[in-house]
């Protein structure tokens, strides 16, 4: 469950989800985003580890899936 600061609809700024699979080979990991500017003018995010954090910090989660389902 996760509070989203930047809700568009009001009464839907908490969000949870419910995984229901028999196998997993996707990985989460808590990190900060920086974005670059690129060719273009395109936002490009960059995904930086987060070693330490305190409990209550908002943090931001990657999702790595290859199978992207």
């Amino acid at each position: 469950m996760y509070e989203d600061a930047r809700y568009v609809t009001k009464g839907e700024q908490v969000n949870e989800a419910t995984l229901m699979a028999t196998f997993h080979d996707a990985t989460l990991s808590a990190c900060f985003v920086e974005s670059m500017v690129g060719a273009g003018g395109i936002r490009v995010p960059t995904f930086i580890p987060m070693r330490r954090f305190k409990p209550g910090d908002t943090l931001n989660v990657f999702i790595a899936d290859p199978t992207r389902m």
